[in-house]
């Protein structure tokens, strides 16, 4: 699929500079998952401009191999001032790049505290879905612009071991907005594909709510057949539940230290399975995705300085089916998904 001259336009850095009255931080990031062999691939870049003007960069890299035994391995980078181009276009932190083109992105990432390295072309195998201004609670607002299926080419290294990819499955998301950690909202966000490649389907499932989670002010199930966008649902024709709890403890803690700083109100709450559907006359479509392995990020909170709120990233493998005009369709598959505890 080309990507047309508009990516440029569409999926530059935005860097807000405008100083916010109320002093609430300015928060960006460029966030890419992929699917190399038995082995999941997060990589991150971001950019926040706090209540006082000041700007850092970040870059997190993550791995998880479907093999338990691999363990999640990876490391949050130190913060410091990032180089951007004007254009936004070209973002360098620390001897890591991100730069956008027409054609694409192409990431360069090396973390040798996480024994992770990478060199990668990445392109648009699916139209975007653009979903600006939702609300994140307090009036915060969150924009995001996702390309629910890329294909990605280079090099992975991970602890020595090198993978060369050749037209691998990834994901990217570009989002951006005023509001802190901490903040009276929390989110679950997830990412699923066919194990068959052949099958160039996508699913994203995205839910907005109160930090007690009590509430959703927004849930919302994108489907992709193809390479194209079929269905945008929303509640309240959209029904989402979750079943147990997933009670294997987190495999690993990122960055290490936060986990000497834990207070006992960060609580692992994260279901067993989790099942999104809609049932409709000319369409119906449910997926069940069951936790498998779990790594967690640990962050200060902005709100409150002895809070920290976690984000539990989550490999899961999925069952999909539905019909679309009486036809019907099922695949099983694997992703992503990340939920926020406060």
């Amino acid at each position: 699929m080309s990507p047309g001259p508009s990516l440029r336009r569409r999926d530059f850095w935005r860097r807000d500079l405008v100083e916010d009255p109320r002093g609430v931080p300015f928060k960006e990031w460029h966030h890419f998952i992929l699917r190399a062999g038995s082995s999941h691939l997060l990589i991150n870049f971001s950019l926040t401009r706090d209540g006082t003007g000041q700007e850092q960069g970040r870059v997190i890299a993550l791995a998880c191999g479907e093999d338990p035994s691999s363990g999640w391995r990876g490391a949050v980078g130190r913060a410091g001032p990032a180089a951007l181009a004007k254009d936004g276009c070209d973002f360098q932190l620390q001897g890591q790049r991100l730069r956008i083109s027409d054609e694409g992105w192409t990431i360069s990432l090396s973390l040798p505290e996480a024994a992770i390295a990478a060199d990668l072309r990445v392109t648009p195998a699916a139209h975007a879905m653009n979903a600006p201004d939702q609300s994140v609670g307090g009036g915060r607002r969150l924009s995001w612009l996702v390309f629910p299926r890329v294909k990605v080419d280079g090099r992975v290294t991970i602890e020595g071991r090198s993978q060369e990819l050749v037209g691998v499955i990834g994901y990217h998301d570009h989002n951006w907005g005023r509001f802190s950690w901490g903040d009276d909202y929390a989110w679950e966000w997830g990412i699923l594909w066919p194990d068959d490649d052949a099958i160039e389907d996508g699913i994203v499932v995205s839910s907005l709510q109160n930090r007690a989670r009590t509430t959703a002010s927004l849930e919302q199930l994108f489907l992709w057949r193809g390479g194209r966008s079929v269905a945008a649902m929303a509640s309240p024709e959209l029904s989402v539940d979750t079943f147990g709890r997933h009670l294997a403890p987190a495999e690993a803690t990122f960055p290490p230290v936060m986990s000497l700083l834990e207070p006992p109100t960060v609580r692992q709450d994260i279901p067993r399975r989790l099942r999104w559907g809609v049932e409709r006359s000319d369409r119906a479509l449910a997926v069940d995705m069951t936790v498998e392995r779990v790594a967690r990020l640990l962050v200060p909170s902005e709100t409150d300085p002895l809070g920290v709120l976690a984000i539990f990233e989550c490999l899961v493998s999925a069952l999909a089916e539905g019909h679309e005009g009486g036809t019907p369709w099922r695949w099983e598959g694997r992703g992503i998904v990340e939920l926020v505890r406060g």
